[in-house]
């Protein structure tokens, strides 16, 4: 990806994954700073590719954008592009691997909360076990990125098929966790 903080590449970036424009970030933990420090430095190169993030227990911080005067990381942070998958305080379940009834609710959030992330969407992510956040978040996480998917093209089109819209694939199809939006 690094392709990508080039000017302007002689380079041929027809080749996966330049080819592709768009980038789907999962960012968990201390994965959520390592990437909010790298687009404090690099987000006039990122930023415009960047579909939808979803993080997961992250430890990031908004207040890093707002001190360098960075407008455009601040606004990605706090918008629908991103949410927040937030393990839970609730650990009433017998089983370890028993998602919570809670998952992928509305989490309330505080002062301090929105201080230090902004005003993220932030979810339950079913568990109150950090390294299970991913997992119970799946199908939440996949909904997300879903919403954010441009529709593309499931076989290549050919003169006589410009009118069919047959081939053409819409979020929510070939769902990783069976669901139906």
């Amino acid at each position: 990806f690094r392709r990508w903080e080039k000017e302007e590449s002689s380079e041929p970036t027809s080749s996966p994954p330049f080819n592709q424009k768009d980038l789907f970030v999962l960012s968990h933990s201390q994965s959520g700073a390592q990437l909010a420090r790298y687009l404090l430095d690099k987000s006039e190169h990122y930023i415009p590719h960047i579909r939808a993030i979803a993080f997961t227990d992250s430890t990031h911080n908004i207040q890093w954008a707002k001190s360098q005067n960075k407008d455009s990381l601040k606004e990605l942070l706090e918008s629908d592009n991103c949410v927040y998958f937030k393990c839970s305080k609730d650990n009433s379940s017998d089983e370890l691997l028993d998602p919570l009834p809670s998952v992928g609710e509305p989490v309330d959030t505080d002062d301090f909360w929105k201080h230090r992330f902004g005003n993220i969407k932030t979810f339950c992510a079913g568990t109150s076990e950090h390294s299970l956040t991913n997992w119970f978040a799946r199908c939440h996480i996949w909904d997300h990125f879903d919403k954010h998917l441009p529709r593309v093209m499931s076989k290549p089109s050919s003169l006589d098929d410009e009118d069919d819209d047959s081939s053409l694939i819409s979020p929510n199809q070939g769902r990783p966790c069976g669901e139906s939006s």
